[in-house]
């Protein structure tokens, strides 16, 4: 890809997800969920296709910056869907198209999201490139664990869920007499994923100690930032863990 069309690219992925994000807290708040830790969580996790898109935009060869950029389009999508499906099935019934199949595609967003941040990107990060082919097996087990996660998921008669509604019917939902089948698909994706896990935390040990001067330090604060990865997490999930948190306008 010439540099031009890439920098084209990433800042057009950049965009669109500071826009769907900000979309989605609309949404949100329109549908009476505008809550601070939320919008926190939401605002955090911009980090990835911003830093992605300046990244890919300058090196448009290093993997690094294609992988938080398709790390923050599933992040924006899991947390545009949920606010979009409720705005468009219960606080204004039929105003938007699609609100069932977006709510069915808010499913799926995790497991990509986790197989980009938590494995593939220590696996290349900073040069871009894994350490030797033999790393392949770690990248070809997460991208295992995503793609049975997925199925397994997208294919549950009862995995759609809207805020205002609960439950919908799924789509693409099958009998649930294949339910103990995508049972045992998602449980064989987390099984492959612990290898994987170790197998990205191997590499990032290998490098660091092979590594020296810009690439350590490089090392040093990508592991500062793992750190925090939990953060936005954290930070949405504190009412359900029974701690108040203010609204943003009500």
């Amino acid at each position: 890809m010439k540099p031009p069309t890439a920098a084209r690219l990433a800042w057009s992925l950049g965009v669109g997800c500071v826009a769907g994000t900000l979309g989605g807290i609309v949404l949100a708040i329109l549908n009476g969920h505008g809550e601070l830790g939320d919008a926190a969580a939401a605002v955090a996790l911009l980090s990835y296709p911003v830093v992605g898109a300046l990244i890919a935009a300058r090196q448009p060869d290093n993997l690094v910056g294609w992988v938080l950029c398709a790390a923050g389009v599933c992040s924006t999508l899991g947390l545009a869907s949920d606010a979009y499906a409720d705005y468009a099935l219960v606080t204004a019934p039929g105003s938007l198209p699609g609100g069932v199949w977006v709510a069915w595609a808010g499913t799926l967003w995790f497991a990509p999201f986790f197989m980009l941040v938590v494995v593939l990107l220590p696996l290349v990060f900073p040069t871009g490139r894994l350490l030797s082919p033999r790393w392949r097996l770690v990248a070809w087990s997460g991208l295992a664990f995503m793609v049975l996660t997925m199925i397994g998921n997208g294919l549950q008669p009862d995995a759609v869920t809207v805020s205002g509604l609960g439950i919908v019917d799924n789509p693409l939902g099958v009998s649930t007499a294949w339910t103990p089948w995508l049972d045992g698909l998602i449980n064989l994706g987390a099984l492959l994923l612990v290898p994987s896990i170790a197998g990205a935390v191997a590499a990032v040990v290998v490098r660091f100690r092979r590594a020296r001067g810009v690439e350590r330090q490089q090392l040093k604060w990508c592991s500062y930032a793992a750190a925090l990865l939990p953060v936005p997490f954290i930070v949405g999930d504190l009412p359900q863990l029974g701690i108040d948190v203010p609204p943003i306008l009500f």
